[in-house]
């Protein structure tokens, strides 16, 4: 969402053009705007999809402990994304 984008959505709502401008800067200034759901069709899912490891550590058979790393899911991805946007609507 850019700035003409959010103007058509104030518009009519704002007592002034000049209000209306303010609460544009204020909007872009110290949010973001995202998508409410991650999906393929809006490239989240390209994005996303390998960018997040958990790491942990493993003791072999022999005793020695090393670290290995397993990718989050894309439905972990989504199930915490979910709750950001969940949290920050509230």
């Amino acid at each position: 969402m850019n700035r003409e984008d959010l103007r058509k959505i104030l518009r009519g709502k704002c007592v002034t053009d000049e209000a209306c401008e303010a609460a544009i800067d204020e909007i872009l200034n110290l949010h973001s705007v995202m998508p409410r759901e991650l999906t393929a069709e809006n490239g989240s899912k390209g994005l996303m999809m390998g960018e997040f490891k958990e790491h942990y550590e493993v003791c072999d058979e022999d005793g020695n402990y090393h670290t290995e790393s397993l990718y989050v899911s894309w439905t972990n991805i989504k199930e915490m994304h979910k709750k950001l946007v969940a949290y920050h609507e509230a």
